[in-house]
């Protein structure tokens, strides 16, 4: 009797470590959640975050589902935000996920709801916003890595072509400005908030055009040299995904999470 009451402590305990474990695994990994299906999108943006993340060597999930994706440390979006994107009880529960200490990165919230979580208020569409300059003087650790000056400038195309990619410039409303778009103050290009326990980063720009386009030579000619030069502007946005996560996830040993997609 003794040895089986043992045996089901023993078992008990092993359980309550198991769930323990996996929980501390979560929160030190990142969900990218897989907007496509809800945006009725094809499925390039889902492909450009996915290189992306893994050039970026974090753990990672794909996933579609909020209630799974609110269970890690970090949450990044594969496409812009709509009105429709979430319901209202999935709006509540990313709230709740950065107040009590999520990180959520995404692209082009267009969602009003939204604007407090992320610091803005409104935004300006363009396809003339040839540049990307870096707040170097932000203090961000999230900036840390760019240390040459093709790094701290990046080119979404070449000025004398007169539509390029759209992207958007924010009305800062708390948040405070990681880039700019044209080196212009009034244009914050990235946008980081702190709400609650939690943290928001908002990029006006999808990340399939800083990734996939370059992959693919679909890009507006954004090469400032003809060949042998140094070239890193598809890297820096990788460089960016790395130290957002570094930043903010904790620092304990927890072993490996293997990379899996979920329906």
């Amino acid at each position: 009797m003794k040895k089986i009451l043992s045996l089901s402590i023993l078992c008990i305990l092993i359980s309550i470590v198991s769930t323990a474990q996996e929980i501390v695994h979560k929160k030190r990994a990142v969900a990218l959640l897989d907007l496509s299906a809800r945006n009725q999108e094809d499925d390039s943006r889902i492909f450009g975050v996915n290189q992306m993340c893994t050039a970026a060597g974090f753990p990672y999930i794909i996933t579609q589902s909020v209630a799974e994706a609110v269970q890690y440390g970090m949450i990044i979006n594969t496409s812009d935000i709509y009105n429709a994107t979430f319901t209202s009880g999935e709006l509540d529960t990313l709230n709740d996920y950065v107040t009590n200490g999520g990180v959520w990165l995404t692209s082009n919230v267009r969602n009003a709801n939204l604007y407090p979580l992320f610091g803005v208020s409104q935004f300006t569409t363009s396809q003339q916003n040839y540049r990307l300059n870096w707040n170097m003087s932000s203090g961000s650790k999230t900036l840390t890595w760019f240390d040459h000056p093709l790094e701290q400038e990046v080119l979404f195309g070449r000025s004398d072509i007169p539509e390029i990619i759209y992207s958007r410039h924010y009305d800062l409303n708390g948040g405070n400005a990681l880039a700019f778009f044209d080196n212009n103050t009034a244009k914050p290009a990235i946008i980081h908030n702190n709400t609650g326990l939690g943290h928001t980063y908002l990029l006006g720009f999808s990340l399939r055009d800083v990734s996939l386009r370059n992959m693919l030579n679909h890009d507006y000619q954004t090469q400032r040299t003809y060949s042998n030069g140094f070239e890193p502007n598809a890297d820096v946005f990788v460089l960016f995904l790395r130290a957002v996560f570094a930043n903010h996830t904790p620092r304990l040993w927890c072993g490996n999470i293997l990379h899996r997609a979920t329906p």
